[in-house]
């Protein structure tokens, strides 16, 4: 749609309705003129036919047609004009006069005709009867004798009139025009006073909206509501610089807090690096050397050790072996805590047969029902999303071993921008009741002795799902089994956060 600026529309809405206005008056105008016009030539016409049949009484009662020819040359040097007939009672032609374009045959049915007029585009026919008065003999009869002893027809031209009205309309239209380019420029002389400072209004918020604040309005016009406005986008644009100063001190501010919080926080994973290193040369080898000793005493010592002293060996071996899987766990959370995440599209069904295929060790001896429904491939890092499934099939197995027929579901699907994965068995279950606790890190719900484990592992899943930006939460029943749901991005929008990274990496 094409659009116009405002000086033009101000133009169109002050000049359309102007032009409306004169071109009705002025048809209007024509539109009375030329009735005038063609009234006042029916009027002439009347008059000089009323005139020509009292003129012509004599004539045509005698029959002198000398004296008919005199009068009908006087009424042709009449204005519009163009011929006349005068007819005897027979209706017979008694004088033709002038440029008469009617028919004489025709003459006695234009003089029956009950109305006095004809008309055609280029002539207009006047009748008019010539009547006799006489007076009775008789006294006792004081009504005159009328009778119709003849007629005239005269034909008035319409050549004149429609010149007139010709030059009329030729005048109108010149005035017409006139006027257009006089109001056409009264507008524009008048708009301008408006629509340049509204230019320069104009101008100034394309100024302002692209950033230069220090743009200012200056108007000098006499229309209050401009400067009015010209006043509030000024006083506008320096509290907009103002405030932009504030925000640009403020966020000076907040890139100085961020580069010494970066600062302290890469000391503290630095020290926590150097824990993990800590722990996992200098406690692993007193636990090695306790677990090795602990060997060549129960080898070598054996014989000499009754039943408690060998238990208590054993006890010893088996703590030491509990706190070198303590460690381990407490440095898998913390890598999953610090590292970064390597982004690619992962393959789910794949990954979850390679870990199953990985826990035949764990699921050995085992009656276990395992069902793989078809998972929807899924963006994240490939290493994180492999402890997860590691640590849930894991925990599946562990707290299926009661069950002579352990069934253990992987399922999942599609839901708006997320894909939902679930992990279902039939083991022990949990109470919902420390739901809670679930997923807290050195939190269990159930006892050692009843199943092996740290603790760890959930809360390695949970904080490796919500990396990716997703969701875990589980729903369980005493006896009666558990299920854990988590959630991952779609391909093509973790695609997309993929490239934003990468954008806003080669922007930094």
């Amino acid at each position: 749609m094409k659009r116009f600026g405002i000086r033009r529309q101000v133009a169109l809405l002050t000049l359309i309705p102007s032009l409306i206005m004169v071109v009705s008056l002025e048809a209007f105008f024509l539109y009375s003129r030329s009735s005038d016009l063609d009234q006042g030539l029916l009027e002439r016409g009347k008059l000089i036919a009323h005139q020509l049949a009292s003129s012509s009484e004599y004539g045509v009662f005698s029959n002198n047609q000398a004296f008919l020819q005199n009068i009908a040359n006087g009424v042709l040097h009449q204005p519009d004009v163009r011929g006349l007939v005068i007819l005897d009672s027979a209706s017979e032609t008694l004088i033709s006069a002038g440029k008469f374009s009617g028919s004489l045959n025709n003459m006695n049915e234009a003089v029956n005709l009950p109305a006095p007029l004809r008309s055609s585009a280029e002539s207009l026919w006047i009748y008019q009867p010539i009547i006799s008065a006489q007076v009775a003999l008789d006294e006792s009869d004081n009504k005159p004798d009328i009778q119709q002893i003849g007629a005239v027809i005269v034909e008035m031209s319409r050549l004149r009139t429609e010149g007139l009205k010709t030059r009329m309309l030729r005048v109108t239209v010149i005035v017409t025009a006139l006027f257009l380019v006089f109001s056409l420029y009264l507008v524009s002389f008048a708009s301008r006073g408006i629509t340049s400072p509204i230019r320069k209004l104009s101008k100034a918020m394309r100024a302002i909206g692209a950033g230069n604040l220090d743009t200012r309005i200056s108007l000098q016009t006499h229309v209050d509501e401009l400067d009015t406005l010209a006043q509030g986008l000024n006083k506008m644009t320096a509290q907009l610089q103002h405030e932009h100063e504030e925000i640009r001190t403020i966020n000076a501010e907040l890139e100085q807090r961020v580069i010494q919080r970066t600062a302290q926080l890469e000391s503290a994973n630095a020290d926590l690096e150097s824990f993990s290193y800590s722990v996992s040369h200098d406690l692993r080898a007193p636990l090695r050397a306790i677990d090795g000793f602990v060997a060549i005493l129960r080898e070598e010592y054996a014989s000499k050790l009754d039943e408690e002293g060998l238990r208590l060996f054993n006890v010893v071996g088996d703590n030491a072996r509990k706190m070198g899987q303590l460690i381990d766990d407490i440095l898998a959370f913390s890598r999953a805590s610090r590292g970064e995440l390597l982004l690619t599209r992962i393959d789910m069904n794949a990954l979850v047969r390679q870990v199953w295929q990985e826990l035949e060790p764990q699921r050995a001896g085992r009656a276990i029902e395992f069902r793989l429904a078809d998972l929807p491939a899924a963006g994240g890092d490939l290493a994180a999303m492999r402890q997860v499934l590691q640590n849930l099939l894991d925990n599946a197995i562990k707290f299926t071993c009661e069950r002579e027929l352990a069934v253990i579901e992987v399922d999942g699907h599609t839901d708006g921008e997320e894909n939902i994965y679930s992990i279902r068995d039939n083991g022990a279950g949990f109470d919902m009741a420390y739901i809670d606790k679930l997923f807290g890190l050195f939190l269990r719900l159930h006892g050692m002795d009843e199943f092996k484990g740290t603790g760890v592992g959930l809360a390695i899943v949970r904080r490796f799902i919500m990396k990716q930006g997703g969701r875990v939460w589980a729903k369980g029943k005493p006896g009666e089994g558990a299920t854990f749901w988590f959630t991952l991005p779609l391909v093509d929008a973790y695609n997309e956060k993929k490239e934003l990274e990468n954008g806003e990496r080669r922007g930094g």
